[in-house]
C-alpha cells in the first residue's frame, strides 16, 4: 500500500520570512533568496527515499496537489561508473543505488512529476499542462545553516536572471554540417513516431565538479543524475526524445585531462581526451559536468549538430558549467540548452518564443523549461536524420509469450542481449531455443551471458501471475548455475531463482514462480544469466511467458493440448526429480496431473 504523506506549508511568498526553529522559542530570520521573484516555504517529512511507489500530498499556493511517485533510472543496462584517482587510471566503481524518481500529479492526466529524494531532502519538477512549471528544492541547496527540511516552492517564471551568464556557442568554429545536410534531404521531417527515440549519453565529471559536490563519488553521480532526470523530462515533453546513461566518469584526483577556464578550449580538450582515450565508451553523445569557473560569463558550450558523431574523430560533445547556481531549474536549462545545440538548435535570440535557446540563459522570453517553435522543429528534423537512435518499444501487456520462432531475437520483447544466441532445438522445442554460456565476459561482468526483457506491464497483476519457462543443462557442473532474476519497483535485480544442473541426464525442466508485490508492477522484467567456467558449459532457455499460470501446460507454449497429454502419458507412473509431467512436483507423474491436463485441456489454444 502507498504511503501517504502531508506536507505542510509554514510560510509563504515573502522573500525573507521567520519560522521557528524545531525545539526553539525564538524565530530564525531565513535567507534572502534573490534568485526568485516569489517562492513559498514549506516543511516536508519524508522518507529517506522512494524506494516503491509512494504518494506525497503536497499544498503550496493554496491547492492540494497529490504526487504519485516511483523509482526511475535512465542508466543503460551496461551501464558503468568510472572513477579515476590521482593516478589517471579510470577504475570500475560499484554504483550507489538510483535516488531519481518520475511520476504524476492526481488528478492532472496530463502532468508529470521528476526529481530525487536522498535522505528527506526534496528535489522536484511538477510539469502540469504545458505552460506551468513547479520546482521544489531543499533550502539548504542556498543555506548551508538552514533546516533540512525546510524546502523552497517556485515556479519556472518566478526564477529571476541575477547575472548575465551565457553560452559560448557562437564564439567557435563549428563542424562542417554539408554532410548531415545532404543526409537529410533522404529523410522526411515528419517521420511518425511509434515512442520517443533512445540517445545514449556518456557523462564526465572533472575534479572541480566532484568537489562542489562534496568530494563524494555517490553525491556527484546523484547529482549528474538528477540535472539528466530533469532534462530528459524536457526532451521527452517537447521533442520525443529520451536519453540513456550509459557511463559516467568522475575524477576525484588531480591531475584529470581538462585544465582550461577558457570555454572553448576546454570544450577542445574534452573532445581530444574522449576521441583519442575513450572511443570504446558506447554512446551517441558525451557531456562534461565542469566544476570550473568559466571565464567571461560563460557557463556552457557545445559543437552543433553533432548526435551521432564518430567517437574517435568526431565533435559529438558539450560542458555545462553546472554548479555556476544552485537553483534547479537554471542547471536543468543549461545542460538541456548544450545538448539542445548538439541536436542543431542554435540561439533564437529574437524569437518571441526563444525559451531554453536563449544565449543568454533565461533572458530572451524568461521561460527556459521549453523550447520554442524554432527550436522544436530544428531538434525534430535533425533527430529523423539520425541513424544511431533507437525507437523505444511500447511496454508489453500481459500475457508475455516468446516460444523464439526464428533464428533471431525479437527486439522489442528482447532489449539487452549480451551473449545468448539461438541455437536449433529438435524436440518438442523446435525448431529455435536460446543458448546461454560464457562467451560474453565484458570488463564489469558479474556473470556470463545476460538476457533481459523489456518492461512487462504487472501493474495491478494478480498475485498468482507467474513466469514460467523450459530449461536444459548440458555439460554443466555442480556450481554452473542459470541465474534468473526480476526486476523489482525499487530498481534492484531480484534473485528468483538460482538453478543448479542436474544429473539424471540433459533431460528438460519446466519452471514456475510467482513474486511478491514488488515485482508486480509497470516495468517489470526477467533476466536470464549463467554462471559457468568452461566453453562447454551450457544452458537452454525457451518458451519464456509471464502471464496467468497455466499448470497443465506441461510445454509451456501456452496451449494445453495433444504435446501436453502425451508427454504426461509418456511419464506416467514414472518417479523422479522434476519430471516434466510432474506438475505438483511430488516426486511422482500420477492421476492428479492427469487431472489437471484433462481440466485446462484446450486452454490458450487457437
Amino acid at each position: 500500500m502507498s504511503n501517504r504523506i502531508l506536507i505542510s506549508v509554514l510560510c509563504f511568498a515573502a522573500i525573507a520570512v521567520a519560522a521557528a526553529q524545531p525545539g526553539s522559542a525564538t524565530p530564525k530570520q531565513l535567507p534572502k533568496l534573490p534568485e526568485f521573484a516569489q517562492c513559498e516555504l514549506v516543511r516536508l517529512e519524508l522518507p529517506d527515499r522512494v524506494e516503491a511507489e509512494i504518494d506525497l500530498v503536497v499544498r503550496f499556493a493554496d491547492m492540494d496537489r497529490a504526487l504519485l511517485v516511483r523509482p526511475y533510472t535512465m542508466r543503460s543496462d551496461d551501464f558503468r561508473l568510472l572513477v579515476q584517482g590521482a593516478d589517471g587510471k579510470l577504475v570500475d566503481h560499484p554504483a550507489p543505488a538510483p535516488r531519481t524518481f518520475r511520476g504524476t500529479a492526481r488528478d492532472y492526466p496530463d502532468s508529470l512529476v521528476a526529481g530525487n529524494l536522498i535522505d528527506g531532502r526534496l528535489n522536484a519538477q511538477i510539469r502540469i499542462g504545458s505552460d506551468t512549471t513547479y520546482w521544489i528544492q531543499p533550502l539548504i541547496d542556498f543555506d548551508p545553516t538552514a533546516d533540512p527540511k525546510m524546502h523552497v516552492v517556485y515556479q519556472g517564471c518566478d526564477v529571476r536572471k541575477t547575472e548575465n551568464y551565457r553560452c559560448g556557442a557562437d564564439d567557435i568554429d563549428q563542424p562542417d554540417h554539408r554532410a548531415w545536410l545532404k543526409q537529410l534531404a533522404n529523410f522526411e521531417a515528419n517521420i511518425q513516431l511509434t515512442g520517443d527515440m533512445i540517445c545514449d549519453v556518456a557523462i564526465d565529471a572533472d575534479f572541480e565538479f566532484y568537489g562542489r559536490n562534496g568530494n563524494s563519488v555517490p553525491n556527484t553521480v546523484n547529482d549528474i543524475e538528477l540535472v539528466m532526470n530533469n532534462v530528459e523530462t524536457i526532451y521527452e515533453n517537447t521533442v520525443d526524445i529520451s536519453y540513456e546513461v550509459t557511463t559516467i566518469i568522475v575524477r576525484t584526483g588531480e591531475p584529470d585531462p581538462y585544465t582550461s577556464t577558457n570555454s572553448s578550449t576546454l570544450l577542445g580538450e574534452f573532445r581530444s581526451h574522449w576521441n583519442t582515450n575513450l572511443p570504446f565508451v558506447r554512446r551517441d553523445i558525451a557531456h562534461l559536468f565542469t566544476g570550473k569557473d568559466i571565464d567571461s560569463n560563460i557557463i556552457g558550450i557545445a559543437y552543433l549538430s553533432t548526435i551521432c558523431a564518430s567517437t574517435s574523430q568526431g565533435s559529438g560533445y558539450g560542458v555545462s558549467e553546472s554548479r555556476y547556481t544552485t537553483n534547479m531549474t537554471s542547471r536543468t536549462c543549461l545542460t538541456a540548452h548544450e545538448l539542445g545545440h548538439n541536436w542543431s538548435a542554435s540561439h533564437c535570440n529574437g524569437d518571441a518564443d526563444c525559451y531554453i535557446m536563449c544565449s543568454g540563459l533565461g533572458g530572451c522570453a524568461g521561460n527556459c523549461t521549453t523550447f520554442g517553435t524554432r527550436s522544436r522543429n530544428s531538434i525534430t528534423t535533425f533527430r529523423n536524420s539520425r541513424t544511431c537512435l533507437t525507437v523505444e518499444p511500447a511496454p508489453i501487456p500481459l500475457p508475455f509469450f516468446d516460444s523464439f520462432p526464428t533464428s533471431s531475437f525479437d527486439a522489442n520483447k528482447w532489449v539487452y542481449v549480451q551473449g545468448p544466441t539461438i541455437a536449433t532445438a529438435s524436440d518438442f522445442r523446435e525448431p529455435w531455443r536460446v543458448r546461454l554460456d560464457n562467451s560474453f565476459t565484458p570488463n564489469n561482468a558479474l556473470r556470463n551471458d545476460d538476457l533481459r526483457t523489456h518492461f512487462i506491464l504487472m501493474g495491478g497483476a494478480p498475485s498468482n501471475t507467474e513466469a514460467s519457462f523450459l530449461a536444459q543443462s548440458q555439460g554443466c557442473e555442480p556450481g554452473d548455475a542459470l541465474i534468473v532474476d526480476y526486476w523489482a519497483n525499487n530498481l534492484r535485480w531480484v534473485n528468483i531463482a538460482t538453478i543448479e544442473p542436474w544429473t539424471t541426464g540433459d533431460s528438460v525442466r519446466r519452471y514456475r514462480f510467482t513474486f511478491p508485490t514488488a515485482g508486480r508492477h509497470n516495468e517489470f522484467r526477467l533476466r536470464f544469466g549463467v554462471n559457468v567456467n568452461e566453453t562447454n558449459d551450457i544452458w537452454y532457455i525457451d518458451n519464456v511467458r509471464v502471464g496467468p499460470p497455466m499448470p497443465g501446460d506441461i510445454t509451456n507454449d501456452g496451449c494445453i493440448d495433444d504435446t501436453d497429454l502425451s508427454i504426461l502419458l509418456d511419464q506416467f507412473g514414472m518417479t523422479g526429480d522434476r519430471l516434466l509431467g510432474d506438475i505438483n512436483q511430488n516426486g511422482v507423474v500420477d492421476d492428479t496431473d492427469l487431472a489437471t491436463v484433462l481440466a485446462g485441456f484446450g486452454q490458450g489454444c487457437p
